[in-house]
């Protein structure tokens, strides 16, 4: 790390979630709902909405491809953006299930990763006050059970 280089603020690194949040949000609530107005049937819903979940979970086997090129504060940045727009994509394409299908899937794999890359940020900035949360929580866990 550059030592002329200031750390973001770790509200800013926090920040940086909000498009995993409004991802996770629309995928299973509010997109089902406008397929559904769509009149849409529910099987079809099902699948697409649990489609569309799925890099969710496969992200862990994607994140180390942010360490390749460049630097996880650009990754994220354009990630959240690409995020973004297919978010607004999705509320525009409701009865085009296909295109639904893989616009949700690009929406919810750029939110994680776009969260992911701020995440190695924090450690390498926060180091020093995240040990002092840690400390603290376990002092207060300790007093917490030698009341007991």
């Amino acid at each position: 790390m550059n030592s002329m280089c200031r750390p973001p603020p770790a509200r800013l690194m926090g920040l940086s979630n909000v498009s995993l949040g409004f991802s996770t949000g629309i995928t299973p609530f509010v997109v089902p709902r406008l397929m559904a107005a769509a009149h849409v049937p529910e099987s079809q819903i099902a699948s697409i909405t649990a489609i569309a979940a799925s890099p969710d979970f496969r992200s862990v086997l994607f994140s180390p491809i942010l360490d390749v090129r460049f630097s996880r504060r650009w990754c994220a940045s354009l990630l959240a953006g690409l995020s973004g727009c297919a978010a607004a994509t999705a509320f525009l394409i409701p009865h085009q299930l296909l295109l639904l299908q893989v616009v949700l899937i690009i929406c919810n794999a750029a939110a994680v990763l776009s969260a992911s890359a701020p995440g190695r940020l924090a450690l390498q900035y926060h180091t020093e006050s995240i040990q002092k949360l840690g400390e603290q929580m376990a002092e207060h866990c300790s007093d917490q059970w030698s009341r007991d």
